[in-house]
């Protein structure tokens, strides 16, 4: 699966812009987001404060999603864009 960051914060703690991780055939979206948020713990509280928005293959998702995902499937840690 493929994993980007593309909110500058998420990169500032990750250290990198995407990475690919294996998952199990049978997992749903919140369970990435948990494995993601172990890997990388201060990523959790952005999420959390709502100042990183989850978007699966192109589809923004709320943290709780229980949508199936797949190994080939794209999960984005996008930043909130805001404008006036």
């Amino acid at each position: 699966m493929r994993i980007l960051y593309g909110a500058k914060t998420a990169v500032d703690i990750t250290g990198v812009e995407e990475e690919n991780i294996e998952i199990d055939e049978d997992i749903n979206l919140k369970s990435v987001i948990e494995i993601i948020c172990d890997k990388y713990p201060a990523l959790k509280k952005d999420i959390d404060d709502d100042d990183i928005l989850v978007i699966h293959n192109g589809v923004l998702r709320s943290l709780d999603a229980s949508c199936a995902v797949k190994d080939g499937d794209t999960v984005e840690f996008a930043p909130v864009i805001l404008g006036g």
